[in-house]
């Protein structure tokens, strides 16, 4: 076997065992399957389901129910965990920038 086959033959199974840890880490942590991840990814057409942008997308998920509420971009979703995902907490924050932030640069 050459160097060059070895080495697709390891590639390939490198990218096997991605796809295989990922499968099991969306069950085992959000007791997703990979199958309701892409979903969820095709029905918010894989744009974070807060801020739009395409880029990688985490499972956002209730830490008081485990429920999924969506996929979110890592900014996003660390957001409202550093607002305690708090919809009050979120309120306020919106209100404060509102009345910080010249109108001229705020984004719709």
């Amino acid at each position: 076997m050459s160097a060059i086959s070895v080495i697709r033959q390891v590639e390939r199974s490198d990218r096997g065992k991605r796809e295989y840890n990922r499968k099991f880490r969306f069950l085992k942590i959000h007791g997703l399957t990979l199958d309701q991840y892409n979903e969820l990814l095709f029905a918010q057409d894989s744009k974070c389901a807060i801020c739009e942008r395409r880029v990688k997308l985490k499972v956002d998920h209730c830490h008081l129910s485990g429920k999924i509420r969506g996929l979110l971009c890592n900014n996003c979703n660390t957001g409202i965990g550093l607002l305690q995902e708090s919809p009050s907490i979120l309120i306020k924050a919106m209100r404060y920038l509102h009345r910080n932030t010249p109108a001229k640069t705020r984004q719709a």
